[in-house]
């Protein structure tokens, strides 16, 4: 993989982003990788400014369809990926 190609990569990569606050620095440093200001991403997703400084700033969860519309704007997808079978026995379980 070229250095330039990982680099609007990598930042979306990270395990365990459940947080909003992880989510958050990813989205703003792809972002940034991207050459992008926050009022650009907003335009090109389709949403407003406030809402890609909230996300990036992790004050709020965001609905699924807003962190798409601004992962689509970013050129990546939401994607599900298996935990490895070591990670999958230290995940918490839904309800407890």
């Amino acid at each position: 993989m070229r250095q330039n190609e990982q680099a609007s990569i990598e930042p979306l990569t990270y395990l365990g982003m459940r947080s909003p606050s992880r989510i958050g620095r990813a989205l703003r440093s792809a972002r940034r990788d991207a050459g992008l200001t926050q009022a650009e991403l907003a335009a090109a997703a389709s949403v407003s400014r406030e809402a890609v400084s909230v996300l990036e700033n992790g004050q709020r969860s965001a609905r699924v369809e807003t962190l798409n519309a601004i992962l689509f704007g970013l050129g990546y997808q939401l994607a599900f990926v298996p935990l490895s079978a070591s990670r999958r026995s230290e995940a918490p379980r839904a309800g407890g």
